[in-house]
């Protein structure tokens, strides 16, 4: 809550302290970190490029978003219940994931 006081996740603190939040953003920051940017984590082509940043998108709406829930409620089962939406999103998320045939996105 330090860096990002709307607790929202991921959250990145770098060495310098510089804060980076949004999934996509986090996902595009570290692609460049990664070997002095030289060996990039995402695909090289604009288009599977744009698949991966739907995909980082379809976590954030369906699984990471939930995590506040976690944050937020006061009691244990009510926390509980919320690392129970999270682990359903989850799964759900698992059964969309690309084949040949899905690599646009859901």
């Amino acid at each position: 809550m330090k860096h990002n006081p709307l607790g929202m996740v991921p959250t990145i603190v770098d060495s310098s302290e510089n804060v980076i939040t949004e999934s996509i953003t986090a996902i595009e920051y570290v692609d460049e970190l990664v070997n002095g940017g030289d060996n990039s984590i995402m695909a090289n082509e604009a288009h599977e490029r744009a698949s991966e940043r739907v995909w980082a998108g379809v976590m954030a709406k369906t699984a990471c978003s939930k995590y506040y829930g976690v944050l937020v409620r006061q009691t244990e089962s009510e926390q509980l219940e919320a690392f129970g939406e999270i682990e359903l999103a989850l799964e759900k998320f698992a059964t969309m994931l690309p084949g040949d045939d899905k690599m646009n996105g859901p």
